[in-house]
């Protein structure tokens, strides 16, 4: 007989498993990838042009202000109690722009809504993310 799977920790996944302050620094701070140039590492200064490559970087803002408005969307539905429109929401804002705590809040979205299986699996990526940072 086959020995039982050990399944993979939770540990930190979900918000009672956070000290309040690091979440809180989780939601507000913004990505590390936001702090660069993708095309030649640069630190960025907001502009919409890197000051050192001159790549434009206008159409990158633009999906980073478009990620920002869902978060902030989902962030309220959740709020609210919408947990399957928060899960929508949140979901559109990984297909932008991935961060570990946008994994995380997409899983607690979908725990609340009821949708087991999808917080199963964005639970272990969520996972496995922690453990590739």
């Amino acid at each position: 007989m086959d020995a039982p799977r050990r399944l993979p920790s939770t540990r930190g996944l979900f918000p009672a498993d956070v000290p309040d302050d690091r979440l809180a620094r989780q939601v507000d701070e913004e990505p590390p990838a936001r702090q660069q140039c993708p095309t030649c590492g640069a630190v960025r200064r907001g502009d919409a042009t890197c000051h050192r490559c001159k790549s434009d970087l206008g159409a990158l803002l633009d999906v980073e202000h478009r990620a920002d408005g869902l978060r902030r969307q989902a962030r309220s539905c959740y709020a609210h109690g919408w947990y399957r429109r928060a899960a929508e929401l949140a979901a559109a804002v990984l297909s932008l722009e991935a961060t570990p705590a946008d994994r995380r809040f997409l899983t607690c979205a979908c725990l609340m809504s009821g949708d087991y299986p999808r917080a199963w699996r964005e639970g272990l990526r969520a996972v496995a993310d922690e453990r590739l940072s």
